[in-house]
Order: structure tokens, then C-alpha cells, then sequence
């Protein structure tokens, strides 16, 4: 009789075994599922809230905060920076002519273009409007002249599907070591400096 017993316990056991393992690896599926949903949408998040969506680069706030990090090791490590405002001088023009969608594609080549000759260490983004900016960490006067210089030829040397031949203006702005500034100065005379282009 006692082994009827034993051998009734153990077959429940085996059952509760035979039913409780497969509902524990699913529940465990069902997790890793889950915890990969939550990190995919975690990232397409920081996404969001970094780059602009027209043009695939850094938005106005990625670019700002940077500028800030950056300004704090240039300040603490004595080093130059430099911030380059980049904008199609014909931009509203061509919109007005084509349409949005002629001067969305516009943006998004010229993105493409700044992309191009930045640096890898260099930051670039979308400022505002049809205006980009580039963080370039480590640059001092001569060398934010150069990248705005190949900048220039590059855009000059581009024929933008039905727009043709475009100009930019670039602002610059250095920060150089030692030099008591601080990271909203460094924006407002790149920006004034686009504003003599017009």
C-alpha cells in the first residue's frame, strides 16, 4: 500500500513537473520578449528626443547639450573649440519656387553634406529652420577655416537635384583656451556671423 502511495506521489509530481516546466520557459520567453521590446523602444526614445526626424542628424537640444560638455572639457583640459552655423542662403527661395518637399530634400542634402566633411569628433545637427550647426572640439581658428572653406567648395561643386547650384553661408566661432566665454557666446557670434551673409 505505502508504495501505491509512493508511486501515486510520484506521479503527481512528475505531472506538476510535465505542466509547470513548459508555463516556466514560456513565462521566461514571454520576459526576454518583453525586456527586448522595452530596450528597442528605450532606443528609438533617445532617438526621438536626439536627432531631428527631416534630415537624420542631431536636433537643436543634442547640439546645445553637447556644447555644453564640450565647453566644460575645453575650459578644463585648455583647449580651443570651434562652432560652425551652416545655412543655403537660396533656401526660401527655393521653397517658395519648388515647394516644401523640393526644400525638405534640400535640408536633408545639405545634412548629408555637413556630415560629410565633419570630422569624426565633430557634432553635427540641425540648429533651426534651414540653419546647421557643427561642434568641432579641439579646433582652433585655422582649422574651423579649412572645414569651412572645403564646406564652401563642396556645396558650390554640388548640383542639387532641381535646384541646381546653391551658396551657403557659414558662421564661425572659436573658443580659444583660456579665453573667459562661455558655451551661449560661442552660438551667438557663429550666428551673428551667418548674419552678414544676409
Amino acid at each position: 500500500m505505502s508504495d501505491f502511495f509512493l508511486i501515486l506521489g510520484f506521479g503527481a509530481t512528475l505531472g506538476a513537473l510535465l505542466i509547470w516546466y513548459p508555463a516556466a520557459r514560456w513565462r521566461r520567453g514571454q520576459v526576454e520578449r518583453l525586456k527586448k521590446s522595452l530596450e528597442s523602444t528605450q532606443e528609438m526614445a533617445i532617438k526621438l528626443t536626439a536627432m531631428d526626424p527631416l534630415t537624420g542628424v542631431f536636433n537643436r537640444r543634442r547640439i546645445f547639450e553637447s556644447l555644453l560638455v564640450e565647453h566644460e572639457r575645453a575650459k578644463r583640459d585648455h583647449l580651443p573649440y570651434a562652432v560652425l552655423m551652416v545655412k543655403p542662403m537660396e533656401f526660401y527661395k527655393v521653397t517658395n519656387i519648388y515647394g516644401q518637399t523640393v526644400g525638405d530634400g534640400l535640408l536633408r542634402d545639405i545634412a548629408k553634406l555637413c556630415q560629410s566633411e565633419a570630422r569624426a569628433t565633430d557634432i553635427v545637427g540641425r540648429w533651426k529652420g534651414a540653419t546647421f550647426a557643427i561642434l568641432c572640439p579641439g579646433a582652433d581658428e585655422a582649422a574651423a577655416h579649412v572645414m569651412a572653406g572645403r564646406l564652401l567648395m563642396r556645396v558650390e561643386n554640388t548640383n542639387f537635384s532641381d535646384v541646381g547650384r546653391l551658396t551657403v553661408g557659414v558662421g564661425i566661432s572659436v573658443s580659444e583656451a583660456d579665453y573667459p566665454d562661455t558655451a551661449d557666446a560661442a552660438l551667438a557670434r557663429a550666428e551673428a556671423a551667418l548674419r552678414q551673409y544676409g
